[in-house]
């Protein structure tokens, strides 16, 4: 079903909370309370964010009363430590014609003056603790099933007795659902079997998500209800903190247990994974989760069967014919069925984590495409470049470059279906929540004088066991904090482990996690250990983005040769492989192209003692080999070679061919090398930027820049544009000063400060702009702008322009 944003509700609920009137008294001792207990489970917008998802679940916490138009709502509030922030009430229902108010309580005695009539309920934004709300006024009452504390027989007595109540619902530990009383009569038959049937369908929701209720970090499930409402309008529909269901199709569906597809997916559309789904693939990563639920409730997954024919009809056109985004829902669906169906069901609990566990998120269309691709190999360990690009989606030259490496795909995996499968393991083939984490426990381990220490993080010690071996033997042990076969200290860095035991350069010590399986944390030994501290010692800083000065080739050579002694090479050939793959990047100082020809503009001449190839779109083209040149010609620090026209989806590719391996340090596109020969000619061979570039065209550069280039070749293109569009912002000045009348006064060389956002900014504070002609705190005639503001000894002033992608610099004066 399509997904809609509730824009109407924020002023709704701008509206109610200026009708509310609020005042504070003492309750009488005799008056009756009902006490309704809340726990902070935080706010909903924080829970979106920390499992990255596309919307919010529901804030309520609901009760049986149904406050009327009017009426004073006293509630007692106590409980939980701090401020009273974050602690409401609220009354009415989203999605209906009458809407939902919200208003803020303080701790005490508060009285509330209902502006509409509806269910009340109380919310809790704070992050532990349990509030406390105690209703001390009379209210209407109204139908309410709370699975495992409502029978069948009590609530078919509260029908009978509310008949009058024009509202019931529904509660379990995941889901609330509010209905009028004629739909709950018409459908509920079994309020037992059907909270129990939600309960179902959305524990196998966490299940494919990866969440689990008595999680903690990444993999915590929300804690908070979803909200499925009998709406006015709509069919069905998901946005923030509920979901609406309108008309008879719409309301059997959610009130039974036999027909529960769109139920499943309007659930799931509150829970896509916002890095996985730009906007093509809304309607299609959401049945992630409806397939998920079939799998759990049939016990079989069939919503694929139907469409099988279909989606084999499009995989096998051509490539340059595919166009998944504008494919059928139900066929683009097919790509995310068809890994479920191949690598099981712990797949998507664990990319899930993965995609919440990325240091930066994917924003635009293609990154997400290029992500989805990544997560996808390296979660399975193998190339799936092929099956993506069987779907269509095509894997840019970084991403074909970082999967290099992997196993390539051999079994035709797209041509999975019901009666046609596949089957491919994962490296880690039952999902365990706590593993990215146990990888980060060990924080160091040192030895001396016959004693291994090892320290641990705190917050991973209580409810697991570590165990320590030496060449494979038990020496000693950690079980929820209590050590064996050695002493524990707690410090400043963590749980220290300390075993006294003879340690020689050949022995290999091991930490293992035991919890649902055996996990190898850490592997040591002192010689592996030296290494690593003369690895780390070649970057710069702990982001190993960059070299120490002076680092040669020697030096990688006699570290690499000190690695392959080593009893646990991977790790150690990782950090080499970074340090070697930066002194190769930077040999190259600039790649160019122009009349067919590529010229490599070498940083120095330590390229002669390296062999070089240059290969187009897979194919051989040119060499050179200590400073010779093949099929190809050199001049002072250039390196030219024919190559021919290049097309927009021609791949170049440099490859440096050294004895032990062979690293592709650059990677380009001539969609690429369009751009940045565009960019570069819009300067004159004086360098100044030429009189016909413009805004416009800039804009169109970085559209370009933002479609077709691959995350390192944006950088690239991004310093050139910067460049570019800099200059051309600062020629629109022609001088920037102090004026005899202590004003600082800018002279407009021309009038394009007419297509921009100028502002000045004093000391970090704004002062006055230049809005697209417009002055404002500021004087402007014949094109002198003038700003009332002195400059002292210590000032800082500054002009930027403000454009939509990004603000630019373009003056500063320092007093």
């Amino acid at each position: 079903m399509k997904t809609k944003v509730c824009i109407w509700g924020v002023s709704l609920f701008l509206f109610a909370c200026c009708m509310l009137v609020i005042t504070t008294h003492k309750v009488h001792a005799e008056e009756a309370k009902n006490i309704v207990t809340v726990s902070g489970k935080g706010s909903i917008e924080n829970e979106r964010k920390r499992l990255e998802r596309v919307r919010k679940f529901s804030e309520l916490t609901p009760t049986q009363y149904y406050v009327k138009k009017g009426e004073q709502i006293r509630v007692s509030v106590s409980g939980g430590t701090g401020s009273s922030t974050g602690i409401l009430l609220a009354v009415g229902t989203p999605g209906t014609p009458t809407g939902i108010m919200k208003t803020s309580v303080d701790r005490g005695e508060n009285v509330i003056t209902a502006d509409r009539s509806g269910v009340l309920s109380f919310i809790n934004r704070q992050e532990s603790g349990k509030i406390i709300f105690a209703v001390n006024s009379k209210h209407d009452n109204i139908p309410f099933f709370v699975l495992e504390q409502t029978t069948n027989e009590d609530f078919a007595k509260q029908m009978a007795q509310y008949k009058n109540a024009s509202i019931v619902q529904f509660v379990s530990k995941k889901a609330l659902i509010t209905v009028s009383y004629a739909n709950a009569q018409k459908y509920v038959k079994n309020p037992e079997k059907l909270m129990t049937y939600y309960e179902q369908f959305l524990d196998a929701q966490n299940k494919v998500e990866g969440t689990v209720v008595e999680g903690r970090e990444d993999y915590l499930a929300a804690q908070h209800l979803q909200h499925f409402v009998e709406s006015d309008h709509g069919y069905m529909f998901a946005t923030n903190e509920y979901m609406g269901f309108y008309g008879d199709a719409a309301l059997q569906r959610l009130l039974t247990t036999d027909n529960g597809w769109g139920v499943w997916h309007e659930s799931g559309h509150q829970r896509q994974l916002a890095p996985m789904t730009w906007s093509a693939a809304t309607e299609s990563t959401v049945n992630i989760y409806s397939m998920a639920v079939q799998k759990e409730i049939t016990g079989k997954l069939t919503a694929l069967d139907s469409h099988y024919p279909a989606i084999r009809n499009y995989l096998n056109l051509p490539i340059e014919k595919k166009e998944y985004d504008k494919q059928d829902n139900n066929i683009k669906m097919g790509l995310y069925g068809q890994l479920m169906d191949v690598f099981g069901d712990s797949f998507y609990p664990q990319l899930h984590q993965k995609y919440r566990l990325l240091e930066k998120q994917p924003n635009s269309t293609d990154e997400k495409k290029q992500v989805l691709i990544i997560q996808s190999s390296q979660l399975a360990q193998i190339n799936l470049i092929p099956f993506f690009e069987k779907w269509g989606l095509l894997a840019d030259a970084d991403t074909k470059e970082l999967l290099n490496q992997l196993p390539i795909l051999d079994e035709p995996i797209w041509e999975n279906t019901n009666t046609k499968k596949y089957h491919l393991n994962l490296p880690q083939v039952k999902y365990v929540p706590q593993l990215p984490y146990f990888k980060q426990v060990v924080k160091k381990i040192e030895s001396r004088d016959n004693l291994l220490k090892i320290t641990l993080d705190m917050d991973w010690i209580k409810g697991y066991k570590y165990v320590v071996t030496k060449n494979n033997n038990y020496i000693g042990e950690v079980i929820d904090g209590n050590s064996s076969g050695g002493e524990r200290k707690i410090e400043r860095e963590g749980y220290v482990f300390s075993i006294h035991t003879p340690v020689l350069s050949t022995d290999q010590f091991q930490v293992v996690v035991h919890h649902e399986g055996a996990h190898v944390l850490k592997t040591y030994n002192s010689y592996d250990q030296n290494i690593e501290n003369q690895l780390n010692q070649l970057f710069t800083d702990s982001t190993q983005s960059e070299l120490q000065q002076g680092v040669g080739q020697g030096t990688l050579n006699l570290l690499l040769q000190a690695i392959q002694k080593s009893s646990n090479q991977e790790p150690l050939l990782k950090l080499h492989e970074k340090g070697q793959r930066l002194l190769l990047e930077g040999l190259i100082r600039d790649i160019s192209y122009k009349n067919q020809q590529v010229n490599v503009a070498w940083a120095s001449n330590v390229y002669k003692n390296y062999h070089t190839v240059l290969t187009k779109n897979g194919k051989y083209i040119s060499e050179i080999n200590n400073g010779n040149p093949y099929y190809s010609s050199t001049q002072n620090l250039n390196w030219k070679t024919t190559v021919g026209n290049l097309a927009d989806s021609d791949i170049l590719r440099f490859e440096f061919r050294l004895p032990d391996k062979t690293y592709t340090v650059n990677v380009i596109s001539g969609k690429v090398i369009k751009i940045k020969n565009a960019l570069e000619d819009m300067y004159d061979v004086s360098g100044s930027i030429k009189n016909t570039v413009n805004q416009e065209g800039l804009n169109d550069i970085l559209i370009d820049i933002n479609n077709y280039s691959s995350t390192k070749q944006k950088a690239m293109l991004m310093s050139l544009f910067d460049h570019v569009q800099r200059d051309l912002l600062k020629g629109m000045i022609q001088s920037v000063a102090v004026n005899d009348s202590l004003k600082i006064e800018t002279i407009f060389a021309n009038a394009t400060y007419q297509q921009y956002q100028i502002v000045a900014v004093k000391n970090d504070i704004y002062t006055a702009e230049m809005h697209y002609g417009t002055a404002y705190s500021s004087v402007f005639s014949n094109n002198s702008w003038r700003i009332s503001t002195a400059l002292v000894k210590g000032d800082k002033f500054y002009l930027e322009v403000r454009l939509p992608h990004k603000s630019y610099k373009i003056v500063e004066l320092t007093k």
